[in-house]
């Protein structure tokens, strides 16, 4: 059984629309069509961690996990642009004072990538994706953190996401629509596309869905 997450509702509002997904309670609902749950886990890593492992505790069926959400391209980064979408190939987690070299990431807390474990059936580019705490709006930060993190991508809920699906062997990827490129007018060229972009990712994820389910 799938389950297709995101930060918050509007993420997923076209895909509710398009599966005739019924709600169950707040911020979950069920497509009866295609046999998957969809489910908003919050805002930030760690809600989201918390939130997809209750849900995966009610729906034990659940085998398949897909984030979709938004994501910024790092500056000097070339494989991917604005209204685009990609899945992607691994997720890290990065902190900005870290990076700065203002604190320092302790040795007990390796800063292993996790690799995405369903391999898309499509030729869209699959990115390597920061997960950071804060979002990220300084412009010197934004190349920095894309080039010791060797990261294509900025987003604030994967890792979570990742991270409960390894502990607990259940395959996942994401489909990001890119929003903005990182930086001092990235909140603003987010709030201008998210909107758009989760029409488009919604309408790509259900042609996928139905190919799945024949």
């Amino acid at each position: 059984m799938y389950c297709i997450v995101s930060a918050f509702p509007p993420e997923l509002s076209r895909l509710i629309e398009l599966t005739h997904a019924e709600q169950q309670e707040n911020n979950i609902w069920i497509s009866r069509q295609l046999n998957i749950v969809l489910g908003s886990m919050g805002v930030g890593y760690l809600d989201s961690a918390i939130n997809l492992q209750r849900l995966l505790h009610r729906f034990s069926e659940v085998d398949k996990v897909i984030f979709t959400g938004s994501a910024g391209f790092y500056p000097g980064n070339q494989s991917v642009k604005t209204g685009d979408l990609c899945w992607c190939k691994e997720t890290l987690l990065c902190d900005s004072a870290a990076e700065m070299k203002y604190s320092l990431y302790s040795d007990k807390l390796k800063r292993n990538p996790i690799k995405s474990t369903i391999k898309p059936k499509s030729n869209l580019y699959s990115a390597v994706v920061a997960t950071i705490l804060t979002l990220t709006k300084d412009d010197q930060l934004a190349v920095i953190l894309g080039k010791q993190a060797k990261a294509e991508l900025e987003n604030m809920e994967l890792y979570g996401i990742a991270s409960v699906c390894e502990k607990i062997s259940i395959q996942w990827n994401a489909l990001l629509g890119i929003t903005n490129k990182v930086g001092s007018n990235g909140s603003a060229e987010w709030r201008e596309n998210y909107r758009r972009m989760a029409i488009i990712s919604g309408d790509y994820l259900y042609r996928q869905l139905i190919k799945t389910h024949g």
